[in-house]
């Protein structure tokens, strides 16, 4: 795949809808790279253009957020822990407010476990007495980057 190549190259709108349909530079002929291939579209569906937008480029992730982000994919965690770490940077996991801001949800309520904030990315990794506790059993493997990164992120 072409890094420089625009999102309109690599895909096309059914009505409002965004279809992916990724152009690689040469075939995919080994069976991990059509695995990585698979996963590669997996995570770009979480992202859908909207009609009428111009491509642009913009630096929305900080260096922090970036050296993090390469750091989770030379991990010896399992794939499915990268991509949950690799999700949680980027805020796009489906946490309540995440829910309510697509239109999934339309009630906004406080964390399912401590009903003290908003659940989204930031209370339910950082400040949640509850999930903290859990976190923190959990730090050190994976998450140990990805919290460190948050908390400078985020504070």
């Amino acid at each position: 795949m072409n890094k420089e190549s625009l999102i309109a190259e690599n895909g096309s709108f059914d009505g409002s809808s965004w279809n992916w349909a990724l152009v690689w530079r040469r075939p995919l002929l080994l069976q991990r790279e059509i695995d990585l291939a698979h996963e590669l579209q997996e995570i770009i569906e979480l992202f859908q253009p909207k009609v009428h937008m111009e491509d642009l480029w913009c630096g929305g992730v900080d260096e922090v957020v970036m050296l993090a982000l390469r750091r989770i994919w030379k991990t010896k965690a399992p794939r499915k822990s990268m991509v949950f770490a690799w999700k949680l940077l980027l805020h796009s996991l489906p946490v309540h407010q995440a829910l309510v801001r697509r239109g999934v949800l339309f009630i906004h309520e406080d964390c399912v476990f401590c009903n003290n904030m908003d659940e989204d990315v930031t209370h339910l990794f950082l400040h949640c007495d509850v999930a903290s506790s859990v976190w923190y059993y959990v730090d050190g493997w994976v998450f140990h980057h990805v919290y460190q990164v948050l908390w400078k992120v985020n504070c």
